[in-house]
């Protein structure tokens, strides 16, 4: 019988990201391969010459299909990002005239097809998320199959992304030939990988740091509730690193990540390091210390984004789960003592883990977006999505299968 493999497309600004899996015998997770090349094409989640991101998957797909063989990928589930996300919570109230009926899998259908938005051509709709049930206007569930209600209201969290930049981003899979099964905003990806069910539940907040986006999902009573993305990331950083220093880019992205830090006062004051000067410059000598400074500073202000992009959320204050911070951003040091200097609430710092047949050199903090994607595609096999119209019966039949379950079990 030939193998089912299903695949994960982490288009990301700095890395483009293919992980290729199947499910073994005893439900654990069977990586057969892995490809990761950096992108060029995409700027800030954007894509700025279409070709070179082409490429770019071209030579991801090609190193981890060494073991399948090209031509064997079924479809992708792709991970998206940029400023083109937008996020919204809708209700729904379903009037059923004062009968009393029992809720079945049909009108869970109806119920979250209302809540698709009307349509509109600068946008395509990612996700459809039921979030709660209320019945009867006191009867809160977040599965209502098989109980009774007059009246049933909805409310559901909706993912959409600029029309122009998701069709841009998905032709460099497309063009390829590998079809897409479906487009997954990179932050409930992450989510996927790394939020523990607690976090979901007491509320949460993920936070995905790439190289010049920052993913966004507040999680509250267990789902997703706000979705957004902020346009900084660690090249930030670098870029900061190599103005002060008067050293190449490169040089400032190798140097961050050696020498990085957040916290000035944690950094011994006398240690020095050597830098290479600038197109033939003499090396210089330079303290760790006034490297930490310009990154403290940017990173105070990219928190001070990221606060306020929760903040437009509507929460009063961020939830008592706190902040998971995953990414290939995340991993600079220090950051956890700057976010408590500054905000004082829980951080954590997080990559996939707990997730059976998982190699180690998966579980870091710049692949929990790919391996999110994987999850993603091993839960909704068989589906796919199509634009502008979402596949939303995958939704529905999370609930009814949970209900189902529940009632045999």
């Amino acid at each position: 019988m030939k193998d089912k493999f299903h695949t994960g497309i982490d288009i990301g600004s700095g890395y483009t990201t293919v992980i290729i899996g199947r499910v073994g015998s005893e439900g654990e997770l069977k990586i057969v391969g892995v490809g990761r090349t950096v992108t060029k094409g995409m700027n800030r989640g954007l894509v700025d010459d279409v070709g070179e991101l082409k490429e770019t998957v071209r030579l991801a797909l090609e190193h981890a299909e060494e073991y399948t063989g090209r031509g064997n990928l079924t479809g992708a589930y792709v991970g998206v990002t940029g400023q083109g996300i937008s996020s919204k919570n809708v209700i729904n109230l379903a009037l059923h005239k004062g009968q009393t009926e029992i809720i079945n899998s049909s009108r869970i259908r109806e119920l979250v097809e209302s809540c698709y938005p009307e349509n509109d051509p600068l946008t395509d709709v990612l996700h459809v998320i039921p979030v709660g049930f209320n019945l009867d206007g006191y009867n809160r569930t977040r599965n209502p199959l098989g109980l009774h209600a007059k009246t049933v209201e909805i409310e559901s969290h909706v993912v959409s992304m600029n029309s122009i930049d998701l069709r841009n981003a998905l032709k460099s899979v497309t063009s390829n030939k590998v079809s897409v099964n479906g487009a997954v905003f990179q932050g409930l990806a992450a989510a996927e990988s790394v939020i523990t069910g607690d976090e979901r539940e007491i509320g949460s907040v993920l936070i995905d740091i790439g190289e010049s986006t920052t993913d966004i999902v507040v999680f509250k009573e267990g789902s997703p509730w706000y979705s957004t993305v902020v346009p900084v990331g660690g090249n930030m950083i670098t870029r900061d690193i190599s103005a002060a220093l008067g050293v190449p880019f490169r040089a400032g992205e190798e140097i961050k990540i050696k020498y990085g830090h957040c916290m000035p006062s944690m950094v011994n004051s006398n240690e020095e390091i050597v830098v290479p000067g600038f197109q033939g410059d003499d090396k210089k000598t330079v303290l760790k210390r006034d490297i930490a400074m310009p990154i403290q500073s940017r990173m105070v202000e990219w928190l001070r984004l990221v606060t306020q992009a929760i903040s437009a959320s509507g929460l009063r204050a961020i939830p008592s789960g706190g902040l998971v911070i995953t990414g290939g951003g995340s991993k600079l040091n220090g950051l956890t003592e700057l976010i408590n200097d500054n905000l004082e609430i829980p951080v954590r710092l997080a990559y996939p883990t707990g997730i059976k047949g998982l190699p180690t050199q998966l579980q870091k903090p710049e692949y929990s977006s790919a391996v999110g994607l994987l999850l993603w595609a091993v839960k909704h096999q068989g589906e796919k999505q199509s634009y502008p119209q979402e596949n939303i019966w995958s939704q529905i039949k999370k609930i009814v299968g949970k209900k189902e379950r529940a009632m045999v079990g």
